[in-house]
């Protein structure tokens, strides 16, 4: 009977320590999943959107993009023919 009772004992032991390792790496595995998400969103929301304007310098200068006219082609163009 006390042998039983010892295996009794060392199981339910046993379990409890499992099922506590178990939920402290559920826990871990979700805070980290939660922080690479809110990591993310963070990220997300710094960023600029394409074509969002005028780019600028850490300093405050604005990027000025420069004049170009891209309808001024040269009279004298001629493209190779395809054949």
């Amino acid at each position: 009977m006390n042998k039983k009772a010892q295996a009794t004992l060392e199981f339910t032991l046993t379990f409890v320590i499992m099922v506590t390792l178990l939920f402290g790496l559920i826990k871990i595995w979700k805070g980290s999943s939660d922080k690479i998400i809110k990591a993310q969103l963070d990220y997300n929301s710094s960023r600029k959107d394409a074509g969002g304007g005028a780019a600028t310098y850490d300093d405050g200068g604005v990027v000025e993009e420069p004049d170009l006219d891209w309808n001024a082609v040269p009279a004298d163009l001629s493209l190779p023919s395809g054949g």
